[in-house]
């Protein structure tokens, strides 16, 4: 598509069979797979396996504890999810939970919301 112009792809996602139809899929001709591990101080993994969906919520109160006592201090964290169902009900339950914590200022005043969702798909 852009012959002669070098290109990047990114991602966290990718499994290593998937790793061909990215490189096809964006045209690359002499590609260089770089694969890091993210193991860094500041990065914090933990896994804790839901075998009922509804249960998800009730696993995620630290979170909202945190922002309770760190408030705008609060490390950026990211929640997994395998289903749209269980991403809605961890934001509905975070929103509920945090009522007008949710949003937060900035340094020049603009209002921003804490929680975000992201889907592949989106």
């Amino acid at each position: 598509m852009l012959p002669g112009i070098p290109l990047l792809a990114l991602t966290a996602t990718v499994q290593t069979d998937g790793r061909g139809k990215l490189i096809k899929a964006c045209g690359m001709m002499q590609h260089v797979i770089v694969d890091v591990l993210p193991s860094k101080e500041n990065i914090m993994f933990n896994v804790i396996p839901m075998l009922i969906e509804k249960n998800a919520v009730t696993h995620l109160k630290w979170i909202a504890d945190m922002v309770a006592v760190k408030g705008k201090e609060t490390p950026q964290t990211i929640v997994f999810c395998n289903t749209f169902n269980v991403i809605s009900s961890i934001l509905s339950y975070l929103l509920l939970l945090w009522k007008d914590k949710a949003v937060i200022e900035d340094k020049q005043g603009k209002k921003k919301s804490r929680l975000s969702v992201y889907h592949a798909k989106s």
